[in-house]
């Protein structure tokens, strides 16, 4: 997790632009992202690369990602997974060194059981991939199994030094990684009964009073009662802050 962010200005992260990709180019959806000719130069310019397999839903994030690092940082992205039942069969054949994987894909596999599965299994390190540095999950992803994370507004430089420093091919520290440190949530969700969890985690999920009566077999009206005492236990009043704190506190994985 980090600790302090380091900055740097040579080049942009994902949140700034997408290259387009070729129809036959190295990053087409379902291929691997780097070519063979730019892992040899890895290997020649930087050692043994780090070699990468990114899990995300977005084909215009698998096309940018294997095309974003020199041959000299010596990161080889060398495949994608983009549905969540792909990841780990992608990662026991190509056995890479890291996984990069959404945070929405990760969540919704079970971060904890993913990070075993690909360290036991593959003997792959697993890296979150959040969508900006305010994302509430930074100061979770190493308390619930992953090795680390990088954010989409992150330089190339930053990326390939996190994941050097994962796969420990660095005694740099860019983020200041620690596996057992880590924040609980300011709020205490232990007065929740077993329903108001419940209620919360749908909440979170995005669901309706309506749909969340229907799937439990209760009225919209009490539906509407468990959320009133959700929100007064937290002392959170907002949906979009529910959201967040769900995510935090653990509910959403």
């Amino acid at each position: 997790m980090i600790l302090k962010e380091v900055q740097h200005s040579s080049s942009c992260g994902f949140g700034i632009d997408f290259p387009e990709a070729d129809e036959g180019s190295a990053g087409a959806a379902g291929a691997p992202n780097l070519s063979m000719d730019r892992i040899r130069n890895a290997s020649r310019l930087a050692g043994e690369p780090v070699t990468v397999l990114l899990a995300d839903d977005r084909s215009n994030l698998r096309q940018a990602f294997g095309t974003y690092f020199r041959p000299d940082d010596g990161i080889a992205v060398i495949g994608d997974a983009a549905d969540d039942g792909d990841v780990l069969g992608k990662a026991e054949k190509l056995r890479p060194h890291v996984v990069v994987i959404a945070m929405r894909m990760a969540l919704r596999i079970g971060l904890e059981t993913l990070g075993r599965m690909l360290k036991t299994r593959c003997g792959s390190e697993l890296i979150v991939l959040l969508p900006h540095r305010e994302c509430p999950f930074v100061n979770h992803v190493t308390v619930a199994g992953a090795a680390g994370y990088l954010t989409e507004q992150d330089t190339s430089e930053l990326m390939a030094a996190v994941i050097r420093k994962v796969r420990g091919k660095s005694k740099a520290n860019p983020r200041g990684f620690s596996r057992h440190a880590g924040t609980v949530p300011t709020k205490d969700a232990t007065s929740l009964t077993t329903r108001e969890q419940e209620v919360l985690k749908m909440i979170a999920e995005g669901r309706t009073n309506k749909a969340i009566a229907a799937d439990i077999c209760i009225s919209i009206k009490t539906v509407e009662k468990h959320r009133q005492h959700v929100m007064d236990k937290l002392g959170i009043h907002e949906t979009a802050t529910l959201t967040r704190y769900a995510l935090y506190a653990g509910y959403l994985y």
